[in-house]
């Protein structure tokens, strides 16, 4: 089974077109085993969006927090309550955009279980697709019929992370609770993946994500200020 969690401040635009894109492009009946928990941080959903989740249950539970715990400390409480063999880490702004998803994940998790990977990432400014690297690699699935091309990495974002269920679920964060911004647990989970020998990478083919908006375009939309506090 496929466990993914999002952290969310409350943009419900975001949430909904990636409730959308997961089950339009997730894949096909064979591959629906999944949870989905969407943890509201400091924030009350509303009651017209708790109304549409209703459409995909049992697969989306919402979890509403009573503050803002950051996304380090939102990973120390969520992860433990996931049952999936795979976990993937979906931020509220992401989108997926090829289909099939859930079925090149699986086959992917089945020829390298212990890989840590990710989409290739579609939609940022300054650094698309991740950290260069030349070291580069194929595999083959034989299910799918396809070549995925591996771009191995010493360090792996967190917009749309896809790790071993084990022992990913049991790692716990360090965190500051003056500081809920974004950005510190992705080095603490690629440290932990470099001790414990997962290897990551980015795929370059087969899956894509994509962010909404750039951040110029989320700026826009919701102002720089509301950008001083993140998740």
């Amino acid at each position: 089974m496929i466990s993914i969690y999002t952290l969310t401040l409350g943009r419900e635009l975001y949430l909904n077109r990636l409730l959308h894109s997961i089950e339009t492009l997730g894949g096909d009946e064979s591959a629906q085993d999944y949870e989905h928990y969407i943890c509201a941080q400091g924030v009350t959903l509303s009651d017209k969006f708790k109304e549409r989740l209703k459409k995909f249950y049992p697969h989306v539970t919402l979890i509403e927090w009573e503050e803002n715990y950051g996304i380090a400390e939102g990973m120390n409480r969520i992860l433990p309550k996931l049952k999936g063999d795979i976990i993937i880490k979906m931020d509220e702004d992401c989108v997926l955009r090829s289909p099939h998803f859930f079925f090149h994940v699986n086959e992917i998790h089945e020829m390298h279980p212990t890989l840590v990977f990710s989409p290739f990432p579609v939609g940022l400014i300054g650094n698309p697709g991740g950290p260069p690297s030349s070291e580069r690699g194929v595999g083959y699935g034989e299910k799918s019929d396809t070549y995925y091309t591996f771009r191995m990495v010493h360090h792996i974002g967190g917009f749309c992370r896809i790790s071993p269920a084990n022992p990913t679920k049991e790692w716990r964060f360090d965190y500051d609770k003056s500081d809920t911004a974004s950005g510190s647990e992705d080095g603490q989970h690629s440290q932990k993946c470099i001790t414990e020998k997962l290897p990551m990478a980015y795929l370059e083919n087969a899956l894509i994500v994509e962010h909404q908006e750039s951040t110029l375009g989320q700026h826009a939309r919701y102002g720089k200020d509301y950008f001083g506090e993140r998740f």
